[in-house]
């Protein structure tokens, strides 16, 4: 109807950052040619902000992945804060409504996020407004590791308006219980071609 005004999201001052396995942590990098090696330096609060963009790159199936990932906004879901993430124990910012944060692969399941172990291999927890687009997770099976935790290969919590597409999780480990793709306490949220 007339009364619907959708409005697109503020990304004036919206950056494209870029890792590579094969890059370097550190300042003045991030670009496609000199992009990061970890997801953990890229979206740190102080590199990263509302409505950016993380890229990382394509990795060999089955070789060297990039590492497992971890992207906290807080502890609790967003909405049990006032829909504000809390930021206890925060490795990374929150988006907002009019500009999410985007974490995506440079080709669609072509970037693995490989897990060795008691950690997922790509976790998201206590945010709001991320979109996270062709992120494939593997894992091994590891007996004996039960650290009481989750250790799902995708593993997204205590979230909510997320966007989770076309993601790919493969060789979860058998050994636990634990899963592929992961949703718990994820609230308002899309879950799509995976």
């Amino acid at each position: 109807p007339d009364s619907c005004r959708c409005q697109d999201p503020d990304t004036s001052g919206a950056r494209t950052v870029y890792v590579d396995v094969g890059g370097v942590d550190a300042p003045g990098r991030g670009s496609i040619t000199l992009p990061y090696r970890t997801g953990a330096y890229a979206v740190d609060p102080s590199r990263l902000a509302p409505g950016d963009t993380v890229i990382f790159n394509d990795t060999t199936s089955g070789g060297t992945g990039h590492t497992p990932f971890r992207y906290l906004c807080g502890d609790a879901n967003p909405e049990l804060s006032g829909n504000a993430c809390n930021g206890v124990g925060a490795t990374a910012p929150c988006g907002t409504a009019s500009a999410p944060i985007t974490l995506t692969c440079a080709s669609a399941r072509q970037c693995e996020f490989n897990q060795t172990g008691a950690d997922p291999a790509f976790e998201v927890g206590g945010c709001q407004y991320i979109i996270t687009a062709g992120i494939t997770g593997t894992a091994v099976d590891v007996p004996g590791v039960d650290v009481g935790g989750p250790n799902h290969t995708l593993y997204f919590h205590d979230a909510r308006q997320l966007t989770v597409r076309g993601t790919l999780a493969w060789r979860n480990n058998r050994c636990g219980n634990n899963h592929g793709l992961a949703l718990i306490n994820v609230t308002d949220s899309l879950i799509e071609e995976n």
